[in-house]
């Protein structure tokens, strides 16, 4: 019997590594929401109200070092997980690694300056 308990906990553990891998990581179930098209309403009306924005750039944040940056203007590339060491808004240019997207057109960073969403 503990043969067959510790099967279905290794199992388990690697089903959910997959789950946490798929696209979008962290931000999966956010990204899942999203679809070409959707205008900046629908999005915030999926997702809420954005972190801060870049331009026409939402920013959602809710996990360390990591940000989703949703772009309702430009369908090629509508989402993208950005990567920083420690910076979440910033007055001055940061740059981020972008380590997933929506589209083949994402370049593999890009500089943005974030500021805090003043909606909220």
């Amino acid at each position: 019997m503990r043969g067959k308990t510790c099967i279905a906990v290794l199992l388990a553990l690697f089903l959910a590594g997959g789950i946490s891998s798929c696209k979008g990581g962290h931000y999966s179930s956010k990204v899942s929401k999203l679809h070409s098209g959707m205008s900046r309403a629908d999005v915030i009306a999926a997702l809420g109200l954005p972190y801060g924005r870049d331009g026409s750039l939402m920013i959602y944040y809710d996990s360390p070092g990591t940000a989703l940056a949703v772009d309702t203007n430009n369908p090629g590339c509508y989402w993208m997980l950005l990567e920083a060491e420690g910076i979440l808004y910033s007055n001055e240019p940061v740059l981020y690694k972008v380590r997933d997207s929506s589209g083949g057109g994402c370049p593999a960073g890009v500089v943005l300056t974030i500021r805090r969403d003043q909606q909220q």
